[in-house]
């Protein structure tokens, strides 16, 4: 959970290498503002999978209900859902990790939000383009 939800920070997880790959491929380029930067974390995220896709919500600085819906394009294209999960559970989920990768990012906690992404990446067994 994002530490700003519950008062403490997120269990730390190991980075997958897609998201090493993310990082990577976006370096330098997020931050909090867009005079200074060119993507936020979630924005990264969003284009690295979507930006060839023609139903997602193009922002590079999203807020959290329109980088949800960019989540659940993710999946659509890139993942699965989890046995048992229905849309509205799905959409909840998305819900959750768009809030927190956000208020990570905005809080300028980057490592939060990109542990968010991983967490996000491995639920919905998201492996990379």
């Amino acid at each position: 959970m994002s530490s700003d939800m519950r008062g403490e920070p997120p269990a730390v997880t190991e980075d997958s290498d897609l998201v090493d790959i993310i990082r990577k491929t976006y370096s330098g380029r997020v931050g909090r503002r867009q005079k200074t930067s060119d993507f936020c974390v979630g924005g990264a995220l969003s284009h690295y999978f979507l930006r060839y896709e023609d139903d997602w919500n193009k922002k590079s600085f999203p807020f959290a209900d329109q980088l949800t819906n960019n989540l659940m394009c993710i999946i659509q294209h890139q993942g699965k859902t989890p046995e048992g999960m229905d849309i509205g559970d799905l959409y909840d989920s998305c819900e959750y990790y768009a809030e927190a990768i956000v208020n990570a990012n905005d809080d300028g906690i980057y490592d939060d939000a990109w542990i968010h992404v991983d967490m996000f990446l491995e639920e919905f067994g998201i492996d990379g383009v």
